[in-house]
């Protein structure tokens, strides 16, 4: 239905979120997304009697540690409206800085029938981090985002 990509290495802050440009626009208009921007909105469009619209969303890609860092674990995961699902996040352990690994994340987003839901994928904490942790940079590359219209 709609695909959006950043093939260039970005460096992604702590909590911050991906940028992406478009690729493939939805052709009726459900799935929005402004080039440059991290935020795709998805919209409760049904047109028949369903209380809702699902949407599938797929985001894969390259994640490592920036040159400079500390090797350790990052992770990425699918934030809807602001708030990080935490079945989504992928999670990695490079062995040193510029050592680059793939991810994939996974998620069904049910949207209310007029309504709409925004999305992210976004830098996180780990699994089972530290308490007072923080988020440390990451470099991401080769960044592709489908999605599916379910129903």
């Amino acid at each position: 239905m709609a695909g959006f990509s950043y093939n260039a290495a970005q460096l992604i802050g702590g909590n911050e979120d991906a940028i992406l440009n478009d690729a493939i626009r939805c052709p009726h208009g459900y799935v929005m997304h402004r080039p440059g921007s991290g935020i795709v909105t998805l919209m409760g469009e049904t047109g028949n009697c369903n209380r809702f619209a699902r949407y599938s969303v797929r985001a894969t890609g390259n994640i490592a540690i920036p040159e400079g860092g500390t090797p350790g674990p990052i992770a990425v995961a699918i934030a809807v409206n602001g708030e990080v699902v935490p079945v989504s996040k992928a999670s990695v352990v490079p062995a040193a800085a510029g050592d680059y690994w793939h991810f994939c994340c996974d998620y069904e987003i049910d949207v209310r029938k007029g309504c709409c839901v925004s999305f992210t994928v976004r830098n996180v904490l780990p699994p089972n981090a530290a308490v007072g942790a923080t988020v440390q940079p990451i470099e991401m590359q080769n960044l592709y985002v489908q999605v599916d219209r379910k129903a």
